[in-house]
């Protein structure tokens, strides 16, 4: 279970608008997503790879599972909207084993991208979605190591405050090193034949185009809310650190960085 960091009414709408169709589609490749294999994915957000797999996957069921009502209620309202008869949402707090509450060994591919590093116990997450696939079924890790923490040159007060507020957001699960760890998780969930791939995810220098320049500033304004309402209350004097973050990075003289990690695993 994780407490999620940007949970806004917004949300779904900053997803949808920063996802990559290109980008996911190589992801998909990579996984090796073929036709006539049913999918789940773990924390499926505002759907945008559920609608993707529907299109790949012929009739097969494709099932996306999120623990937020309105990312369902988003989801399920374009999926509608483009008539796909194979997809299907589930609400849900994904946790431990049989949180989900699907059969055991009922899915060909388990998928998870950009989840794993809101949960405070990933591991049994990934134990979760062993359990729902057949055996010789695939279960798909991708996360980001270096989330929101690789800039240079980064002056020492805001070095500080930033590591201040990771601090804070490692209470509620998040972990910028997350992608790096996923190796692990599969062969702690007990995957085998797990494989590895790592590529770069954010890579700005100098100044970025309007695109990426309204993501970070929905992405740090989304976490500034969350962070002073919620997570931190008490930390009112961190309110102008977010937005001093935000002109850093969008600076032509600053560097961002951050690696996606690419990994699968089989069910023995």
């Amino acid at each position: 279970m994780s407490d999620y960091i940007m949970g806004l009414p917004t949300e779904p709408e900053r997803i949808r608008s920063k996802t990559n169709a290109v980008l996911l589609d190589h992801h998909l490749t990579w996984a090796g997503l073929i036709e006539g294999e049913s999918f789940v994915d773990f924390g499926c957000a505002s759907g945008e790879v559920v609608r993707a797999v529907s299109s790949k996957v012929g009739s097969e069921r494709v099932l996306g599972l999120d623990a937020d009502p309105r990312m369902i209620a988003y989801s399920a309202e374009e999926s509608d909207r483009r008539a796909l008869n194979n997809v299907e949402y589930r609400q849900t707090t994904i946790a431990g084993l049989g949180s989900t509450g699907l059969d055991d060994s009922n899915f060909d591919h388990a998928w998870a991208r950009f989840f794993l590093e809101y949960m405070i116990e990933p591991v049994q997450v990934v134990r979760e979605m062993v359990r729902i696939v057949r055996p010789g079924g695939k279960v798909t890790l991708i996360d980001i190591d270096g989330n929101c923490i690789w800039h240079h040159p980064m002056p020492a007060k805001l070095r500080d405050d930033l590591d201040e507020v990771m601090e804070d957001l490692k209470t509620t699960g998040f972990d910028p090193h997350a992608g790096a760890r996923l190796a692990g998780y599969a062969t702690q969930a007990g995957l085998v034949d797990v494989r590895q791939h790592v590529e770069p995810y954010h890579w700005i220098v100098g100044p970025p185009d309007e695109a990426t320049s309204a993501a970070w500033s929905m992405k740090l304004h989304g976490i500034q809310e969350t962070y002073l309402a919620r997570i931190a209350p008490d930390k009112q004097r961190l309110a102008s650190f977010f937005d001093e973050l935000l002109e850093f990075i969008l600076a032509p003289a600053t560097m961002t960085w951050s690696l996606a990690y690419l990994v699968q695993g089989i069910k023995q």
